[in-house]
């Protein structure tokens, strides 16, 4: 049995393992399964001082134990040793969050793409996610059997879809992670992994403060049909409800969590 009707409360129980956890999705994410008594391995590139505020912060919301990894996901040779941490200090992985994404260094026309700039993107966006989920995947295929739910999160973006000329690199790195979501699904759909895909839109967080300003006015313009901007709670939410096992079923679905602007309209 894989676990999904064994408990009333997602997160509780569960050992959960989110990357790019000091940013405001992520930490927000950590938030909310650590009030709800998860074990939680954070993992961020963030100074230790600020991961381990966060770890205090998880502890009083009411994790259960939590594990602190600094580091860059772009790193993929230390990826086997963080699960190896993981595992030695929460039990098995139930829940993998892939939060962890930067976005383009430089918005300019795609004429003034370098190499290098698309290398940053790619090697964490796309490239440390897939090594990273791997080892978790692997894991995850050693035991036949959980008594929790078992599942793992893309939190990708509208811009798998959207196209945006001046982030090229962004979009494309996100445009993979969605097609990573849906080979994940088929490989794990025989062990009972459930694999999903948050699509966040224009959601506060350090990438778009840089331009909060101009997606502000295109939100007071009606851009955004629920006419706000998108929170990190918005996403904490939605991540709690896919990890639950609710929506094993569902495994291989997209979740727009953009109020609306995704929709076709005339």
């Amino acid at each position: 049995m894989t676990g999904s009707n064994s408990m009333s409360v997602a997160g509780l129980g569960q050992t959960i393992f989110i990357t790019g956890a000091a940013g405001t999705i992520g930490a927000a994410i950590a938030l909310a399964f650590a009030r709800q008594g998860a074990n939680l391995a954070v993992m961020d590139r963030a100074e230790l001082d600020v991961l381990t505020a966060l770890k205090s912060e998880l502890l009083v919301a009411g994790a259960g134990k939590v594990h602190v990894i600094q580091g860059d996901l772009a790193d993929v040779h230390s990826h086997q040793g963080w699960i190896d941490q993981i595992e030695e200090n929460l039990g098995d992985i139930h829940c993998l969050v892939n939060n962890a994404g930067v976005g383009a260094p430089r918005r300019a026309d795609m004429l003034e793409l370098t190499p290098e700039a698309f290398d940053f993107v790619f090697d964490i966006n796309i490239r440390g996610t897939f090594f990273i989920t791997q080892k978790v995947m692997a894991s995850m295929l050693q035991k036949k059997s959980s008594e929790y739910p078992r599942s793992i999160i893309n939190v990708s973006s509208i811009s798998v879809e959207v196209a945006s000329p001046d982030r090229a690199e962004y979009c494309l790195s996100k445009s993979a992670l969605g097609m990573l979501t849906k080979l994940l699904a088929l490989r794990l759909a025989s062990a009972g992994v459930s694999v999903f895909e948050l699509r966040p839109g224009i959601t506060h967080s350090n990438m778009t403060q840089p331009v909060e300003a101009r997606y502000d006015k295109l939100i007071a313009e009606g851009l955004v049909p629920l006419g706000r901007w998108g929170e990190g709670q918005d996403m904490a939410d939605i991540a709690i409800s896919l990890a639950s096992g609710k929506f094993s079923f569902a495994t291989g679905s997209v979740i727009n969590a953009d109020g609306g602007l995704t929709i076709p309209c005339l």
